[in-house]
């Protein structure tokens, strides 16, 4: 069981006509599959976004508004790691003059129990974290709390 401690537009592609209107979540997952399972848990309640790197991401929310970040620690074929991405967004770097991104909820998502502190996730700049695989229940519980 997972622990967890808290310390619109999406592109027509991801979305594919499930769901309803709704906050929108961009979840930056390398593995198609791991997506596919978080949008079938999170469709009843929220709009789901893709992008399977972390420049992908950059671009979406550059020109997207989203709710809240689900984010991937390890993004195989990217610039930059999850992690990475995380501090970025939280420096400010990425913010737009209609939002400030920095401010944007994240959800650290991880299949690497062991290799990650949560307390250091945390101090990061995420607002939680969730171990891989996600319960339904918490997922959602998580999202909705945070968006």
């Amino acid at each position: 069981m997972a622990v967890l401690r808290r310390v619109q537009k999406p592109s027509k592609a991801s979305v594919d006509g499930a769901g309803p209107s709704g906050p929108t979540i961009l979840y930056v997952e390398d593995n198609e599959a791991n997506f596919d399972v978080a949008k079938s848990i999170l469709r009843k309640n929220f709009v789901v976004d893709w992008a399977s790197t972390s420049d992908q991401a950059i671009s979406k929310l550059e020109s997207n508004d989203y709710a809240l970040i689900l984010m991937d620690i390890e993004l195989s074929g990217s610039a930059m790691s999850g992690l990475d991405l995380t501090q970025e967004l939280r420096s400010g770097r990425f913010d737009r003059e209609d939002r400030l991104l920095k401010d944007l909820p994240i959800i650290i998502v991880t299949a690497y129990t062991a290799a990650y502190r949560e307390t250091e996730i945390l101090d990061l700049g995420a607002n939680a974290m969730l171990f891989k695989p996600i319960e339904a229940d918490l997922l959602v519980d998580r999202a909705l709390s945070l968006s």
